[in-house]
């Protein structure tokens, strides 16, 4: 870490050390001089939880994802990316994740737009919607998705469901053009709990609650109070089944 500081403020320990930075991926942990001969393109993100909620999608369909997360690694990226003009190093935005992920194909898309339709639907109070595409891995039922402002904003704004925030006045003002910040859903047809749904037409509403808690709880959001009361609901009534 001391070398990595040191070399922000000295170019030529800069030009010296560079190529043998450690980073880790969503491939394993490589050098930079390995990051380069792998891909002249270079994508990261600068928090730890984000890594670790897109590593294994990126991981899975064999590209690399760089973690920027810890101590001045996204500043290095940041340097890198100058010294190295003929790359493209540049920080993930959440927005360029669906667009990556396979689209379904045109005869199975009508057997998910009932749950699509009826997911969004439910969700819609939470200001979050849903879209359904097929990614790896299988094992992995949904992905949750928010750009940095709307995370910073709903999770200071939202995190207290009584209103009391603190300087509401400038939250208001964040939020005034788009209304309350949004996130995205993203269900994973080639997972087997998706493609059951979907095959029994499901439009219910417990099962629509658990994806989304999960899928804010594996990307490291703040859960609300009504959030917290449908895993309490939930637990009660597995025991009371037992």
């Amino acid at each position: 870490i001391g070398l990595k500081l040191v070399a922000l403020e000295n170019e030529e320990i800069l030009r010296t050390f560079m190529d043998y930075f450690p980073f880790e991926t969503s491939l394993g942990t490589f050098s930079f001089r390995e990051i380069k001969e792998l891909s002249r393109t270079i994508r990261y993100v600068n928090k730890v939880d984000e890594f670790r909620q897109l590593a294994p999608v990126f991981g899975a369909g064999g590209h690399m994802l760089v973690n920027a997360g810890y101590a001045y690694d996204a500043e290095l990226m940041t340097m890198l990316s100058f010294y190295n003009p003929s790359m493209r190093i540049e920080r993930l935005d959440t927005g360029d994740v669906l667009p990556a992920m396979r689209e379904l194909p045109a005869g199975k898309r009508k057997a998910y737009e009932t749950l699509k339709n009826a997911a969004s639907k439910y969700l819609e109070p939470k200001e979050c919607r849903v879209e359904i595409r097929k990614f790896r891995p299988v094992e992995l039922p949904v992905l949750f998705l928010v750009n940095e402002e709307a995370s910073f904003v709903s999770d200071i704004k939202y995190g207290d469901e009584d209103g009391k925030t603190v300087l509401p006045d400038l939250f208001n003002h964040l939020d005034s053009d788009d209304g309350r910040p949004s996130a995205l859903l993203c269900m994973n047809a080639g997972n087997a709990l998706i493609r059951r749904m979907a095959e029994t037409n499901y439009t219910g509403g417990a099962a629509f609650d658990m994806l989304y808690i999960l899928g804010m709880l594996m990307a490291h959001k703040q859960l609300g109070e009504s959030d917290l009361a449908v895993i309490n609901d939930s637990v009660s009534s597995l025991i009371e089944n037992v």
